[in-house]
């Protein structure tokens, strides 16, 4: 079979060349010549030394592995099927089968539609308990973990494959081994498998390969991770409690397309959920595991999946019915801590600085602090109104969505503004100040991020100031307070002048969700080159001339006006209150805000994609 113009088994060669690889067993039937012709001179240009066994009948997969016996015997040995295209790393899977003292090890992994595919149900350590036909298996919810047509074997396979009868590995051999007490044992990676069964899978693949996405995938290649809570984050949680019976488990709206973007864009998918209900004794780890199953089915219903799902079963909290004893522990897994984070870098190629963790509560956020990561928060689930202070996130959005998209897509003004000021320091050669302003929802907040992870990139330090940490809490509000007043732009000037001096402010911090305050925050520069500073008036005349350079971030008054509203429900405001407070910042906010456009170096427009 031809995939981006050659036969696949040349690109598997390529594979078993590049890890040491030397001798290759060819199984093949009609046009045996034909395939030979094909592939012999890349075999003679890579060194491998190609035998050819000729099935005079089909044999199935297995089958006609007999015949070549004594060619393979005493040797570990991988099978490839000839109609998937492989990307991973042979090592890995050679000491995983060794270490484990397998006689078969099936390459495994999460895929895009488990509902149409094999299954296989191991246990904790890996080991294969069942294997689940398509075909054969009752309706219901599995766990997504799929036989990928690659396996590492030892020659005590051939005890269990019968000569020259045709069967197959996954319907006869592996289920008499599995019976028989034979170790046999899953390899679960996310590197690239890809079967090309339907006209779909095989366009995809063809296009995975052009975009050298193939090559990416491979393990020795560290790529991003994006870490989900799961309740409140991809399933519904409305009683804040999580999710102890499967038959309550929803997907929140966006949360399948949000996970298949992450898919699709090559980088890695994990859960990290604290599940104390297993310690206070409410549900049980089958339980727990079936409660996954559908997680992973509903996923893959919308051709999603999850690289992984770890969870923490401790609670130190005791009293319970039923409770676990020896799980009321202090453990360093349960967030905020850090430890499944950590327990993931530790098993998969994860790249730390560009991974990042979603979540709706102080205890995700925490987590991410603790592992250095990007933390991103979600209105959805308890929507982040617990988080305060140092744990308070890098960005809230609406939802799962909302964040994943802005992460992969970006904000493309970031990247262009970024050059711009990188030029501009190199020229001046001192602390660098930049005021991002505009109308509340306006997306500043998210441009300002963008253009500090930007700036990053091209090693720049940054001070990252959010004008909001000094609003004025509601309690000391007048009711007729301007919108300048209620910023308390009067402070601008010296806290400008404080930081460029390098003292260091602690701010009262705000609180959107209670409008009072929320504890603390504390900014200093430390060798930071860049100082951005982030707020409606942050070009406000009063600190203009301070201003290396000034941006007015705006958006569409549809969009902004549906902000409002969802910002504001999010507060638990009814709409009418709403209403009546949209009017009246359009009369006095909005007009005072939108005055700084005189005067800025650049206006940025957000579109709905990137917000």
């Amino acid at each position: 079979m031809l995939v981006a113009n050659e036969p696949i088994v040349l690109r598997q060669l390529r594979l078993l060349s590049r890890y040491c690889v030397k001798e290759v067993a060819v199984f093949a039937g009609f046009l045996a010549d034909v395939l030979r012709e094909k592939i012999q001179p890349e075999a003679d240009k890579l060194g491998i030394k190609l035998s050819f066994f000729v099935e005079d009948k089909p044999l199935g997969t297995a089958g006609g592995l007999t015949a070549a016996k004594n060619f393979l015997w005493g040797n570990y040995f991988f099978v490839l099927y000839a109609d998937v295209v492989v990307e991973m790393d042979l090592t890995r899977i050679l000491d995983f089968h060794r270490d484990k003292g397998a006689t078969v090890t099936v390459i495994a992994h999460p895929n895009d539609h488990p509902h149409e595919s094999d299954l296989l149900k191991t246990d904790e350590n890996g080991r294969i308990l069942e294997i689940l036909p398509r075909k054969k298996r009752v309706p219901g919810f599995y766990r997504n973990l799929v036989p990928a047509a690659v396996y590492c074997f030892s020659s005590g396979v051939f005890d269990y494959i019968e000569p020259g009868i045709e069967q197959d590995f996954i319907s006869d051999v592996f289920p008499r081994m599995i019976n028989n007490g034979c170790s046999v044992y899953a390899y679960n990676t996310p590197e690239y498998l890809r079967d090309m069964g339907t006209v779909g899978r095989y366009e995809m693949v063809n296009e995975d390969i052009k975009s050298g996405l193939v090559e990416r995938m491979n393990f020795s290649v560290k790529r991003p991770a994006v870490f989900f809570d799961r309740d409140g984050v991809l399933t519904y949680d409305p009683e804040n409690k999580g999710a102890v019976n499967y038959h309550k488990l929803e997907l929140i709206k966006g949360a399948a397309k949000a996970i298949r973007l992450i898919n699709d864009a090559g980088w890695l998918a994990i859960v990290i959920t604290n599940q104390p209900h297993i310690a206070k004794g409410f549900i049980t780890l089958e339980q727990l595991n079936f409660i996954h199953a559908k997680l992973e089915t509903l996923l893959g219903y919308e051709h999603a999946k999850l690289d992984r799902i770890y969870f923490c079963p401790h609670h130190t909290e005791r009293g319970f019915e039923g409770e676990v004893r020896e799980l009321k522990i202090e453990c360093d897994c349960r967030k905020p801590k850090a430890g499944m984070l950590w327990r993931a870098t530790e098993e998969l190629p994860i790249l730390g600085d560009d991974s990042y963790v979603i979540g709706d509560s102080w205890r995700d956020i925490g987590a991410a602090r603790e592992a250095g990561l990007y933390a991103y928060g979600v209105r959805t689930g308890i929507g982040c109104r617990d988080c305060k202070g140092a744990y308070r996130p890098d960005l809230i959005f609406s939802n799962v969505l909302e964040v994943v998209k802005f992460t992969l897509f970006g904000v493309l003004a970031a990247n262009v503004i970024a050059d711009k000021i990188v030029e501009q320091f190199l020229q001046k050669n001192k602390i660098f100040i930049v005021g991002i302003c505009g109308i509340a929802r306006s997306g500043k907040s998210t441009f300002a991020h963008a253009l500090s992870k930007e700036l990053k990139k091209r090693n720049m330090a940054v001070l990252h100031v959010r004008l909001d940490d000094w609003i004025l809490p509601f309690s000391r509000r007048d009711s007729h307070s301007t919108a300048e007043e209620r910023q308390q732009i009067w402070l601008y000037p010296k806290l400008l002048n404080a930081l460029v001096e390098g003292e260091e402010l602690i701010a009262p911090g705000y609180d959107p969700a209670t409008r009072g305050i929320s504890g603390g925050v504390v900014y200093k520069l430390s060798g930071e080159q860049v100082i951005l500073l982030d707020g409606l008036f942050a070009c406000h005349k009063s600190i203009r001339n301070k201003l290396d350079y000034a941006i007015y971030v705006e958006a569409e008054e549809k969009l902004l006006t549906h902000r409002f509203y969802e910002f504001y429900q999010w507060k638990g405001q009814s709409e009418e209150k709403i209403e009546r407070m949209l009017r009246q910042r359009k009369k006095d906010e909005w007009k005072a805000v939108m005055k700084q456009r005189d005067f800025v170096d650049e206006e940025v427009r957000i579109t709905k994609k990137e917000i």
